[in-house]
């Protein structure tokens, strides 16, 4: 998961480590280095969906001590939409044209505040069917620098929840 990321130009900090209890690979990140925004821990620029959806996102993590962290779920564009020329092509388009207003809307983030302790916790979001033109989202964590140590990730999910037949 890491290769894929680093190779996709995400600056992923950590490694993949075994879990000495259990013996599972995990992802460790250590506490963060200084830089310009103190409390990202974490940024994936592009998390990927099935598109026309609604999802439930689920990261298990744990902490080398106690903290808050404050996980989201930040919706993009694909980079097209913001030619006028696919506009255009969608006002054109009977079935699409009138699905335009709501698309045209910046869709809005999820964000979820959530405890993490040093066993390991699972942290879920429900993730609407988007409205609009949704390439993917960029997954964010925080956690605010005076409590940040090094945090274990064991899984990111993004499961889609199929619509009943």
């Amino acid at each position: 998961m890491l290769t894929f990321y680093r190779g996709c130009g995400d600056q992923v900090p950590g490694q993949i480590v075994t879990d000495s209890a259990d013996g599972v690979a995990i992802w460790r990140i250590g506490p963060p280095i200084p830089k310009r925004d103190p409390a990202l821990v974490l940024a994936l620029t592009l998390f990927h969906h099935v598109p026309g959806v609604a999802h439930r996102f689920a990261i298990r993590v744990r902490s080398e001590r106690s903290t808050t962290v404050t996980l989201a779920l930040i919706p993009r564009r694909p980079f097209s939409w913001r030619f006028p020329l696919v506009r255009e092509l969608v006002r054109q388009n009977a079935r699409l044209a009138p699905l335009l207003p709501s698309w045209e809307q910046e869709p809005q983030s999820l964000v979820r505040t959530a405890a993490v302790e040093t066993t390991w916790t699972e942290i879920s979001l429900d993730v609407p069917s988007p409205e609009g033109a949704i390439e993917g989202y960029r997954l964010e964590i925080r956690e605010p620098p005076v409590h940040q140590s090094a945090m274990d990730i064991a899984a990111i999910r993004m499961e889609p929840l199929w619509p009943e037949p």
